[in-house]
């Protein structure tokens, strides 16, 4: 319960403070090459499609979002900009976000900080949420659940996603960075199943980060950088889980 209510309360937080930046800093003209739409095909647990969506809403482009099934993994599928398919939609937003204005919604750090931050999100905090959420058979049809109601999902295709979607992720979720719960825990071996130290482990990644923010409102300041940008999209793929 501890790790699930600070995770909403950090969710809540930085999706509050995202939604009060929207009106501080004016989008970027049309000369400084930002997308006019952007399209985004990607699971429902993706991080990345949370993260890259936030960014470029906030920059006022009109972007779409095509749920594909969480089988197909966490990284966006398909990416389409003004009509053209992109290969790395997230190298664009790093390009975009570097060769900004001082008028860019999205101050950056110091770009290693910036980046290590980013990579921890990935590396770290996301590993982390996945074996939480499917540490077991029963939690893993859980929080299937709830990806199928975000769907809008119904029928057939929703039992079959259910019965067999949830097995798939929670065999994957087996083979997941055990490296990060045992280092937390301080342990040679621990246990998918041992829903103590899995808490214990998320909880501690989530302090570490709020920490780092310290009191700041975001890691960015007044506003989101792409490090508070790649944590909200980690946070946001498992809102309403369980």
């Amino acid at each position: 319960y501890g790790a699930r209510a600070l995770a909403g309360a950090a969710i809540l937080a930085t999706s509050v403070k995202m939604a009060r930046s929207d009106h501080a800093p004016p989008p970027p003209s049309p000369q400084q090459s930002i997308p006019s739409s952007v399209e985004l095909h990607c699971s429902p647990l993706s991080p990345s499609c949370s993260s890259v969506t936030a960014f470029f809403r906030k920059l006022r482009v009109d972007c779409k979002v095509v749920d594909v099934s969480p089988l197909k993994g966490y990284e966006i599928t398909k990416a389409v900009v003004d009509g053209n398919e992109v290969r790395n939609i997230r190298q664009l937003v790093r390009d975009i976000h570097y060769a900004r204005p001082s008028s860019h919604p999205f101050p950056p750090l110091e770009r290693a900080e910036e980046d290590q931050w980013c990579e921890w999100a990935e590396k770290v905090l996301h590993p982390n949420v996945e074996i939480n959420l499917f540490r077991s058979p029963a939690d893993a049809k859980q929080s299937m659940d709830s990806i199928i109601a975000r769907m809008g999902l119904g029928g057939m295709s929703s039992t079959l996603l259910r019965n067999v979607g949830s097995l798939y992720l929670y065999m994957t979720a087996k083979l997941t960075k055990r490296e990060i719960i045992q280092k937390a825990k301080g342990e040679e071996s621990v246990s998918l199943n041992d829903k103590s130290a899995l808490r214990i482990a998320l909880n501690s990644f989530l302090e570490q980060w709020m920490s780092a923010v310290g009191n700041r409102e975001m890691m960015g300041g007044a506003e989101p950088n792409l490090a508070d940008l790649a944590v909200f999209g980690v946070l946001r793929s498992v809102e309403g889980s369980e």
